[in-house]
């Protein structure tokens, strides 16, 4: 008969039909029917993708922040700055990664060509999409930071070779411990007491008013080759990282490793550390257990990729943003974006000597001087 036939394997299982008429179902295709049948949402995906691109500053601190960085601008408390997606395998998650700048200095150690400079840049960013100009500052010293310069919060950038700039950098934030030693003196506060006051609700009352500034970051890119060149000036930069932080000062520098060309007086007061890829993975200070090292020696040896205190690997951002037309900007033209989005200004310029004074202007100058004062 016709369904005797039809019983015969002659099509594929799923095809085969009872001696009754109807046809036959196996377990699977039921769960396949029913599957395809109920929109349910995508089975959990175990492993995320391995880190492969950096994301852009502005990308961090709108993960970071829940909102884009210009959506309630310079409304972050404390001092904390998005650098760059963490991997955590055993938690299936891939977070952002940041710094606690609040009472420490920051030092970044990679062996050359992988990402210090851009590290530097991309701390400087990510903090100036977090905070207005007025509650951060940095001075730089570094030729690879010029692209910085534009940015509202960056009173200034010098290089390693101009050493009329690099004291004049320096003498600027000593003369700012000075001032502020004096002025939490006289109002008898501390740097939490002056953060509350300046950018709490009093709106600034109780304190300095010629003091337009909140904190302050010397940014120092290879912190070694301004020691070689200046053992001094060196020693000037270490003090500065001791006394600065009680007065809202703190120091953000870079080397090539963690002991060699390194000075112990910064290391000791550096604990926000970020380790890229290391020359000798030995020296990691990213923990020091057997698998914190193997982990180091496991960094990826491409620009941007580091390890964390926990032993997973990191990403680091790149100094770049969305313009306000959906391009891309690139770390030049960031402070354009950031003063056309919010009119945020500079409220510091480093003061520099100019190069050439004409003897016109001597003299105008001259005659506008009180000739008591002259001696």
């Amino acid at each position: 008969s016709a369904t005797a036939k039809a019983e015969q394997p002659d099509e594929p299982d799923e095809f085969l039909f009872h001696s009754d008429g109807f046809k036959k179902k196996k377990i699977l295709d039921v769960i396949r029917e029913a599957l395809v049948s109920n929109h349910a949402r995508l089975p959990h995906q175990i492993w995320l993708p391995p880190l492969e691109v950096s994301e852009a500053a502005d990308a961090l601190v709108a993960y970071w922040r829940g909102k884009p960085w210009h959506v309630d601008y310079g409304q972050n408390p404390g001092l904390t700055i998005p650098l760059g997606i963490v991997d955590i395998p055993e938690e299936h998650a891939q977070r952002v990664h940041v710094i606690d700048a609040e009472m420490d200095s920051i030092m970044v150690v990679a062996t050359a060509q992988r990402g210090k400079s851009t590290t530097l840049m991309t701390l400087i960013t990510s903090a100036a999409l977090m905070y207005r100009p007025d509650r951060v500052t940095f001075f730089c010293i570094g030729a690879a930071l010029y692209p910085m310069e534009d940015l509202p919060h960056v009173a200034g950038v010098v290089s390693l070779n101009d050493s009329e700039g690099v004291s004049r950098t320096i003498a600027t934030i000593e003369g700012l411990i000075r001032a502020r030693e004096a002025a939490f003196k006289h109002y008898q506060i501390d740097i939490s007491e002056f953060r509350e006051r300046r950018f709490g609700a009093a709106g600034g009352g109780g304190t300095d008013p010629s003091d337009k500034l909140g904190d302050v970051f010397l940014v120092i890119d290879n912190y070694g080759d301004l020691y070689d060149k200046d053992p001094g000036m060196g020693d000037r930069a270490i003090a500065v990282a001791r006394q600065g932080l009680s007065y809202g000062v703190h120091i953000i520098s870079s080397a090539t490793a963690w002991f060699v060309g390194q000075k112990q007086g910064l290391l000791n007061v550096s604990n926000a550390r970020i380790q890229l890829r290391l020359s000798n993975p030995d020296e990691s200070q990213m923990g020091t257990t057997m698998e914190r090292r193997r982990a180091a020696r496991n960094t990826l040896d491409r620009p941007g990729f580091g390890l964390t205190r926990d032993g997973y690997e990191l990403l680091v951002g790149v100094p770049e943003i969305t313009g306000t037309k959906g391009e891309r900007v690139t770390s030049r033209g960031i402070g354009a974006v950031i003063a056309e989005v919010t009119g945020a200004a500079k409220v510091e310029r480093l003061s520099r000597l100019p190069e050439r004074v004409a003897l016109s202007e001597l003299i105008q100058a001259y005659t506008r001087t009180d000739r008591k004062s002259v001696v």
